[in-house]
């Protein structure tokens, strides 16, 4: 992620670093060893060669983002 989205940075909002987590739930996301499940047209089973990335972000006050 860019500086701008730290505490100091310029963007509109900040990143909440402490909640920033890989989102893999159900046994159809996963093999055994937690390694992601691709998904296979043939038999429709799977969710994707890649985690998706779950990150928390704060609105910063209007003073704050100029």
């Amino acid at each position: 992620f860019s500086k701008n989205f730290g505490k100091k940075g310029t963007a509109p909002y900040t990143l909440e670093t402490q909640n920033i987590d890989v989102v893999r739930y159900t046994p159809n996301q996963v093999y055994k060893g937690n390694t992601p499940r691709r998904f296979h047209t043939d038999t429709g089973e799977g969710a994707s060669d890649h985690f998706p990335v779950y990150a928390r972000i704060q609105l910063r006050s209007a003073a704050q983002a100029q």
